[in-house]
């Protein structure tokens, strides 16, 4: 069922699935930050060659979390695959939602642990 046509896209789930998915990931990058910041002041204790390891480990990770959201719905969804490449409106859309979604992930990794986690020497000041 088309709802709305704009420029050759059709508004309809494939709008509104990615929406909800979006959604759900930013409760999700929220508690990923926090995991990601209790990680990084947890392997703070550690010294020397050690913690080199670990702590590039933990970043390594983190970064594949972060991107895991922009590749799955490719993979499982071939709707959105499709529209992802018809469409250049519904590409910028999900972008958007991607970036939309780390916010509040970021808002609370700012607020509460970033400079925590810069007097533990992990973020320098410049």
């Amino acid at each position: 069922m088309v709802l709305v046509s704009w420029q050759g896209s059709s508004f309809n789930m494939s709008w509104i699935e990615p929406f909800i998915f979006f959604s759900v990931f930013s409760v999700i990058i929220v508690a990923g930050f926090v995991a990601y910041a209790k990680a990084l002041e947890f392997f703070s204790k550690f010294r020397g060659l050690i913690r080199i390891p670990i702590v590039i480990s933990v970043y390594l990770i983190f970064g594949v979390f972060l991107m895991v959201p922009i590749f799955t719905p490719f993979l499982l969804f071939d709707e959105w695959r499709l529209e992802f490449n018809e469409s250049m409106f519904y590409m910028v859309y999900l972008m958007v939602l991607y970036f939309l979604s780390m916010f509040p992930g970021l808002f609370v990794f700012k607020v509460k642990y970033l400079n925590r986690l810069k007097r533990l020497g992990y973020f320098a000041n410049k």
